[in-house]
């Protein structure tokens, strides 16, 4: 061969080294390594091969690469050159940037039944014998895995946002420097995906699919000690301890991956588990999750005859809907509950009447809204004289009449309902309406009484730990403030108010943008 290659310019493309034995490829590098002037060679490999000096890791192609070469695929394959640029987003992601599985993929366009990416990427899942590459491409390096490879790389089939590795030690129950040798390994194979600084990884969707394939066993092991853990945490932190909120956010990327696992398992566990999220998944400010976890527990509960808690969850779910001012969908949630609650007692009658109260009140049918009102506090009442239930109707009551304008009966009723709260050891009562007092007090223009009434609401929202009542007194502060020509002092509250409502994307960003422009101005 050397002889053969002498006096020309040849590149050499040796592929596919792995398939070599230790023999084998110590020869191929000492020929390599004696090719004439004029001639390269370029050897393929799926595993580190090789001195480092020599080696170029070829990692995923960029987004803007992929399109690229769809697009001149896409010159050869009609099916393909009719696809739209979202849907070659879709493929990028499925495949993970991966030059084969994405040239295999669009290369299935046109073939058999395969019309679309859809079909294509069922396809790819399911394809038979001797025809699977992903097979090909990952089946013998999963062989070759350590046990922690193994643990790891399940792991990640779980979570579809970058973990860090001290969440992945956590549930693979191995030390966190194994865990890090472990995931940095898979990322030399192009198997893991890891952020610039090698902090968090994530799995290419088609890995995650093929491991549950190939590695069942170890899937289904790690799942398994994922929801328990998650179980656990809730439990202990979840409720109404405020203070353990802190614990409960820093373990939630840890934690989210198991709401999946937790809608499989048996309805009683699933809506302890729903009870015990609520309060966080509103303090924190986790409405979209809250929301999908409550519409399908919801769904479950239905399914196992569970009535009266079909019905709690969607009244949680209308909740969540008037906290982002989504009137029809509350008034359709207040169907809901009332249908599943159609022979339950009279509190859960009037939650759902008072949740119809907030679909009114959000179409500013304020009339409508201050009897649903009405009829709820009338049936609270009847339970008990004073109780949590009763100063929520008191304070909901004093919102719609300062939207219609009787200002001074919403004083009367914001009074009320805080002094109740007080009575019963409401926290997040007394916290909310004296903040909704300083509101009132600002439409009055009375700018000293509402900061008086803000500064006095803003530590109280801050010691039950709601993300959206912190926001709001923040918010209040700062227009009470800019009133009094005090821009400056303002600013930070306006700009923390801003900040929240971002996070939380709120439909009261639009006030706080308002008031911090009126700072900066």
């Amino acid at each position: 061969m050397l002889d053969a290659l002498r006096g020309t310019q040849t590149l050499l493309v040796l592929d596919n080294l792995e398939s070599l034995v230790k023999r084998e490829r110590d020869t191929l590098f000492t020929f390599v390594k004696k090719l004439p002037a004029g001639c390269k060679a370029i050897l393929t490999s799926r595993g580190r091969i090789g001195s480092g000096a020599e080696e170029l890791i070829l990692e995923k192609l960029s987004q803007q690469a992929a399109l690229d070469t769809l697009a001149e695929l896409a010159t050869h394959n009609q099916l393909l050159a009719k696809t739209s640029n979202a849907e070659r987003h879709v493929l990028y992601r499925e495949t993970g940037g991966k030059p084969l599985l994405l040239r295999w993929t669009a290369g299935q366009l046109g073939r058999g039944h395969c019309l679309t990416f859809t079909d294509a990427l069922h396809f790819l899942r399911s394809c038979p014998e001797g025809n699977d590459p992903l097979e090909f491409i990952f089946g013998d390096l999963v062989e070759d895995f350590s046990d922690a490879e193994t643990k790891a790389l399940c792991a990640l089939t779980y979570f579809t946002l970058p973990v860090k590795v001290e969440h992945v030690a956590t549930i693979v129950a191995l030390p966190e420097p194994d865990t890090d040798r472990a995931l940095r390994s898979l990322t030399v194979r192009s198997l893991a995906v890891p952020t610039d600084e090698l902090k968090a990884f994530t799995l290419v969707p088609m890995v995650a699919d093929f491991l549950r394939k190939k590695k069942p066993e170890v899937v289904a092991e790690t799942g398994d000690r994922l929801e328990k853990r998650a179980y656990a945490l809730i439990i202990e932190n979840g409720y109404d301890n405020h203070t353990c909120f802190p614990t409960l956010e820093a373990a939630w990327p840890g934690i989210a991956p198991a709401l999946g696992l937790f809608l499989a398992s048996d309805n009683e566990r699933l809506q302890t588990l729903c009870a015990a999220l609520q309060t966080f998944l509103d303090f924190q400010g986790r409405w979209d999750e809250w929301l999908a976890l409550n519409e399908k527990a919801e769904a479950r509960a239905l399914a196992d005859a569970d009535h009266d808690r079909a019905g709690w969850r969607a009244y949680d779910a209308g909740y969540i809907h008037s906290l982002r001012r989504q009137a029809d969908d509350v008034l359709t949630c207040a169907d809901r509950a009332a249908a599943h609650w159609a022979k339950a007692g009279a509190r859960e009658w009037a939650i759902a009447i008072f949740l119809r109260g907030s679909g009114h009140e959000l179409k500013k049918d304020y009339p409508a809204a201050i009897a649903a009102y009405r009829e709820t506090l009338d049936l609270h009442r009847s339970l008990a004289a004073e109780s949590v239930d009763v100063a929520i109707c008191l304070n909901s009551l004093a919102v719609a009449e300062n939207g219609s304008g009787h200002f001074a009966t919403a004083e009367e009723h914001y009074r009320e309902a805080l002094r109740v709260a007080r009575a019963v050891g409401y926290d997040e009562g007394v916290a909310t309406y004296t903040g909704n007092l300083a509101n009132l007090v600002l439409h009055r223009k009375d700018w000293p009484t509402a900061e008086a009434l803000a500064r006095e609401a803003l530590p109280l929202s801050e010691a039950v730990g709601r993300q959206e009542l912190i926001a709001e007194d923040n918010r209040r502060l700062a227009h009470a403030l800019v009133r009094q020509g005090k821009s400056a002092e303002a600013l930070p509250y306006a700009r923390r108010a801003v900040d929240i409502y971002v996070r939380l994307s709120s439909p009261d960003l639009v006030w706080a943008q308002a008031t911090l422009a009126e700072c900066e101005g």
